[in-house]
């Protein structure tokens, strides 16, 4: 009976780890995608401004690798839900 649910809860360890690493994983991939999104829609709303001043600093922005805060989605609430599944 111990073996078996030894066997039992073994199995479901390692359901967990592979779920947390599911999470991770996905979650990463979608904070890039929709990094990339926003950052489109950001260089779009510049461009259509037709502002010199805005124009100028866009240009700025992208040639030092700048972006505002608001386009940049962050990974870290999945990988701290993969570390919370595996523990």
């Amino acid at each position: 009976m111990m073996r078996k649910l030894r066997d039992v809860m073994r199995v479901f360890a390692w359901l967990c780890v592979i779920a947390g690493l599911a999470i991770g994983s996905i979650d990463i991939s979608y904070a890039t995608y929709e990094t990339t999104t926003r950052e489109a829609a950001w260089i779009q709303r510049e461009l259509s401004s037709q502002n010199a001043a805005r124009l100028r600093r866009l240009i700025r922005d992208i040639d030092e690798e700048v972006r505002p805060a608001g386009v940049i989605v962050s990974p870290w609430p999945g990988v701290v839900v993969r570390v919370a599944a595996d523990v």
